[in-house]
């Protein structure tokens, strides 16, 4: 079996644009995978163009050589770009060996050690405070999830009121606590929005809520501010979505600096890597969360479904909301969900299919996302 074409295929999602690649081979056995990187859908699909001169001709049977193949090709490789690329083609390696050998991807990365993957719900819902705390509610309840996960509320005007930010994050999750009780996870994804110190004051005082984990505490590259917090909040810490691949993630394990890793299947390199970076972060007795936000299709989160089934070390997936309303109609399929777990396909590959005609009804719009800013004009991370 040998490669013959590789297709980038955009869907403008609203919010940003999903990228997908179809691999196409001379046995008629098509494979697919996501590379959606919030703002870089061109630049994904520019790389996923690049990345066809180095696999046409060659079996997509063996998805580590390739992975290896595109990673060491290149003098200058790694970062967001190149690794969002290698993870969408990793992917769809996969899916067709899958195919090929009639078992779904989960059956052929180890033994399985769960029936079902837990979910925790992230509602990304642009409102009054209020608004979004009933909608957290609401999703909490309604769909059965066993931990949600809050976010800082973005400001409409792009400069971020530090003290503002935090009290009103506070008051949030205090009411989430109280509404909800103490029987469900409830977590914090900060952005990295603040400073060290700030976060630190901020953490202080969600002590008290029992937080599954603060998420992203500080910029993915201040390992030193990430000590910081961690030495100054009882807290669990989280971090990862902006890591890649699993050398990013080795100093962050080494000095056991979080609690939970949270790599992105879409970023860090696929499943392929993805499985090392959990066997890295089990050696520390660290857990896995995998990051996997509403800018990625329900490819990226049956692709973490499957990862998820054979780590020892694994603690929660995060699934992405309804947006956009026409989500779960891009796929011949759906991931099934019950009381907040998704159970395990037992399709061949990967087991979800692109609809065409959802596909050519949403094609490629720009997106730029905004910068945000300090009330002194600086801009700050987000």
């Amino acid at each position: 079996m040998k490669i013959t074409r590789v297709q980038p295929v955009v869907v403008h999602a609203g919010k940003g644009n999903w990228v997908f690649v179809k691999i196409d081979t001379d046995a008629g056995v098509s494979g697919l995978g996501e590379g959606s990187l919030l703002g870089k859908a061109q630049t994904i699909a520019a790389g996923l163009d690049d990345a066809a001169r180095y696999l046409i001709g060659h079996s997509p049977l063996d998805p580590e050589w390739i992975w290896n193949l595109i990673f060491e090709s290149d003098r200058y490789r790694g970062g967001p770009i190149l690794t969002t690329v290698m993870s969408a083609i990793d992917m769809a390696c996969w899916d067709i060996l899958g195919k090929h050998q009639d078992k779904p991807v989960w059956q052929l990365l180890g033994e399985k050690v769960r029936d079902e993957v837990p979910l925790y719900g992230r509602l990304c819902k642009s409102g009054t405070p209020e608004e979004n705390f009933d909608a957290n509610l609401a999703l909490l309840n309604e769909k059965g999830y066993r931990a949600i996960k809050a976010g800082f509320e973005l400001p409409k005007d792009h400069v971020v009121d530090e003290q503002a930010v935090i009290q009103g994050c506070v008051d949030n999750l205090s009411r989430l606590r109280e509404a909800g009780g103490p029987d469900f996870d409830l977590c914090l994804d900060t952005h990295a929005m603040l400073p060290a110190a700030s976060v630190i004051r901020l953490a202080r005082a969600l002590e008290p809520l029992n937080l599954q984990f603060l998420e992203e505490p500080v910029a993915p590259e201040d390992l030193d501010g990430l000590k910081r917090v961690r030495d100054n909040t009882s807290i669990p810490l989280a971090t990862g979505e902006r890591l890649m691949p699993r050398f990013a993630f080795k100093p962050i394990i080494d000095r056991h600096l979080v609690d939970f890793v949270q790599p992105d299947i879409c970023h860090c390199g696929g499943i392929t890597e993805i499985k090392k970076i959990a066997a890295l972060a089990a050696a520390k007795q660290i857990r896995i969360a995998p990051h996997n936000p509403s800018s990625h299709s329900e490819l990226a989160t049956m692709a973490s479904v499957h990862a998820a089934a054979v780590m020892p070390n694994f603690a929660s997936l995060e699934h992405p909301t309804d947006h956009p309303p026409w989500r779960y109609e891009l796929f011949n399929e759906l991931v099934e969900v019950e009381d907040g777990a998704a159970r395990l396909p037992n399709r061949p590959g990967l087991g979800l299919t692109l609809r065409d005609d959802i596909v050519e009804a949403h094609p490629y719009e720009p997106y730029t996302r905004h910068s945000l800013f300090t009330t002194d004009g600086k801009p700050t991370a987000s």
